[in-house]
């Protein structure tokens, strides 16, 4: 139906420009079309897009029901090649709500089929997740292995992954510890929250856990800086960048009590 597929198209110029909200209307539109059409294939798709708004605006536990209802759609369907999709974005969500250990076993046999050389956007923004795990569990040796054959990639201004790539390094960096791996850290994140080619959300993520480096390093000149420019970027990201929304919060809290 061209109305349903109307709203599909008009959710995901929406969602590529940052209006979360207005895309999640668009595509519940879309599956509130699909449904009343008979249109399984487009139910399938508009469930899962609209479980990926929710999970851009922090309302985890709607975006994993969404997530759950695609998964079983498509299973109906036959439709296997999906379900990499669904599985990437429903770690996402797994990772930050604390399942680590599940979103990390659901990305794994995927790093390991793409390979350490598959350097494809999707290949890339997978492993950065599953790194991302294991340094939420402290496997700081398993994240630096994962990060780095990957990790030129964030000093490549075109690739649509250069900024997620370097937010994840500088991380993988910061944990390291050493000071020659915290300067790196830091150039990392300057970079990212100033290259223009990083979305806003990128950007604005960025430049609160440059401020929060900096705060640590006793230069509360630069974090003020650095959380400036995150709050420009934050002010382009519209209704998404929910998780950089709460590093902001959070940088500018500690800002001000070092502020006095």
């Amino acid at each position: 139906d061209l109305r349903v597929q109307i709203h599909i198209t008009r959710g995901n110029a929406l969602g590529q420009s940052g209006d979360v909200d207005a895309a999640a209307v668009a595509f519940s539109d879309a599956l509130t079309a699909a449904r009343r059409h008979g249109l399984a294939s487009s139910v399938i798709v508009a469930t899962m897009n609209l479980g990926i708004c929710h999970a851009m605006a922090c309302r985890y536990g709607e975006a994993l029901t969404h997530f759950a209802e695609a998964r079983a759609q498509a299973d109906r369907l036959g439709w296997g090649d999906l379900r990499r999709v669904l599985d990437v974005n429903q770690a996402e969500v797994e990772r930050h709500v604390g399942l680590v250990a599940v979103a990390a076993g659901r990305l794994e046999p995927l790093v390991a089929a793409a390979g350490a050389s598959a350097r494809d956007p999707a290949s890339v923004a997978t492993r950065c997740t599953l790194a991302a795990c294991r340094l939420a569990e402290g496997q700081i040796e398993a994240a630096v292995g994962l990060i780095a054959p990957v990790a030129d990639l964030a000093d490549v201004a075109e690739s649509p992954v250069a900024g997620r790539v370097g937010l994840v390094d500088a991380q993988v960096r910061l944990a390291e510890g050493t000071r020659a791996a915290r300067s790196v850290a830091l150039a990392r994140l300057q970079q990212v929250a100033r290259a223009a080619a990083a979305s806003p959300h990128e950007q604005a993520l960025a430049g609160a856990w440059l401020a929060t480096a900096r705060l640590d390093d006793g230069d509360i000149t630069g974090a003020a800086d650095a959380l400036e420019h995150a709050h420009e970027a934050l002010g382009r990201a519209a209704s998404g960048a929910g998780e950089a929304r709460m590093a902001l919060a959070h940088a500018r809290y500690r800002v001000a009590l070092a502020s006095g």
